[in-house]
């Protein structure tokens, strides 16, 4: 279903599902769009004419993407905003770019490796040379390692209730205290 809402809704391509890797899922479409639209209503309520801020001007950054890519997937086809991912596993990077390309998105979403798995915009961001109109991300923060398993293990039932074929979440991760904040200077 979230495939066919890509494919009919945003433009996106159809071999979408079978470019992520083996333990990724099709992310849930509707909250990631209502978190895209969010930040449009904020960027437009600063902005001196109110209207919704459209076009490759504007710039944002999601931070830990994912291989999925979704938010800039969803920010492209939305508003036609130019996007940065940044994210630290190296595989999920990798399909990230894959998917970028596939949808024809490459001039307007750089994927860019986070080799520093402590830092947030630590070099991926030169704050001398490239300015965002806003960052985004969508971390599971957890507040122990029992809570991360908990939440982990309602997930795989929920999708064990949906069959045999579908796919499960490897492992996840526990929120760091340093990704909780901006460590840029």
């Amino acid at each position: 279903l979230n495939t066919a809402l890509l494919v009919s809704e945003y433009d996106i391509a159809p071999s979408y599902a079978e470019l992520l890797p083996g333990d990724a899922l099709v992310p849930p479409v509707p909250g990631r769009a209502e978190y895209v639209h969010y930040i449009a209503d904020v960027l437009a309520a600063s902005a001196p004419s109110s209207s919704f801020p459209t076009g490759s001007s504007v710039k944002g950054c999601d931070i830990g993407t994912g291989a999925s890519l979704i938010y800039p997937l969803l920010a492209t086809s939305l508003y036609g905003w130019s996007m940065i991912g940044s994210e630290v596993n190296p595989s999920s990077t990798q399909a990230a770019r894959t998917i970028a390309t596939a949808n024809k998105r490459h001039d307007r979403i750089d994927v860019r490796h986070q080799p520093a798995t402590h830092a947030v915009f630590t070099g991926i961001w030169e704050p001398k040379d490239e300015m965002f109109d806003f960052t985004m991300c969508n971390p599971p923060f957890y507040a122990s390692r029992a809570a991360c398993d908990a939440e982990r293990a309602r997930k795989v039932r929920g999708l064990a209730r949906g069959g045999a074929n579908k796919r499960r979440v490897r492992g996840s991760s526990v929120g760091k205290p340093e990704e909780n904040f901006c460590n840029a200077k």
